[in-house]
């Protein structure tokens, strides 16, 4: 949980970033319904407006990035743009965002936010720089700490384990036991006598 002391809330430009890659990553996604969309349009299915100038096309591909940003949203806490660039949604208490309010924001919110991109341009003279959706769901966008990136880094050589398979009939001590200890090995014993060389 973050709290507004420690919370250091993202920009306008990492924002948009992010915005940017998931607006292509969904686009990828929605590739799929654009083929059967073109299909149906060859047979003059779905090519009437349903909704003022909007086909079902369209709508449908509004409904399927919608649910991008939310699913990702409500299951993790970020959409993937926003995970790559180290960012997170919460709400204003710090928790993760409700399902409800996430819905609210990845639709109505993101409606808003897009008129004229004046409430993404809104978060650059907010102090927490919240967009109009972030005021309408009382969310906040922040930073998420770097973690390093071990898998870009080679591993510092040591000693490797021993991986040699114990001997048969030989079982390993029991961290109960007391520890080994090598005994010297007894000189043979000579008898004095006759001795023939």
């Amino acid at each position: 949980m973050y709290t507004q002391v420690n919370a250091t809330y993202a920009g306008f430009w990492r924002r948009g970033g992010a915005l940017v890659i998931d607006w292509l990553l969904s686009g990828l996604i929605c590739l799929p319904l654009s083929a059967l969309f073109w299909a149906l349009s060859l047979y003059g299915i779905g090519d009437n407006p349903v909704f003022f100038s909007y086909t079902g096309a369209d709508l449908a591909h509004a409904a399927a990035r919608a649910a991008y940003f939310f699913f990702f949203t409500v299951g993790m806490g970020a959409t993937p743009g926003k995970r790559l660039l180290h960012m997170r949604v919460v709400s204003a208490s710090g928790g993760p965002l409700g399902w409800w309010d996430a819905l609210y924001r990845e639709t109505v919110g993101r409606f808003l936010n897009g008129l004229l991109f004046l409430g993404y341009l809104f978060a650059a003279g907010d102090q927490q720089k919240r967009t109009f959706a972030d005021r309408l769901c009382d969310s906040r966008v922040i930073l998420l700490p770097r973690m390093p990136a071990s898998f870009f880094v080679p591993p510092v050589p040591g000693p490797a384990p021993d991986r040699t398979p114990p001997a048969q009939g030989f079982a390993p001590p029991s961290p109960t036991s007391a520890p080994f200890t090598p005994q010297q090995p007894k000189e043979p014993e000579f008898q004095q006598g006759n001795q023939n060389f």
